[in-house]
């Protein structure tokens, strides 16, 4: 995985439509950051995010 993400490679990964993540980052399921006018998620946030959406089995073995 790389180090970070932007919001359509995390929709990517999580089969989601960006405007989930979206929803989501105002729910609190998943943090980013505003970098620019792009918005950019830590591997570590995006991996526990993953897990706790089902789309990974553990944090473990989604690295």
């Amino acid at each position: 995985m790389k180090d970070y993400y932007t919001l359509p490679e995390v929709a990517k990964l999580a089969n989601r439509v960006p405007q989930t993540i979206y929803l989501h980052m105002k729910q609190g399921k998943i943090r980013g950051t505003k970098k620019g006018w792009y918005w950019r998620f830590s591997k570590e946030e995006v991996h526990q995010y993953l897990v706790a959406i089902g789309e990974v089995d553990s944090y473990e073995n989604g690295q």
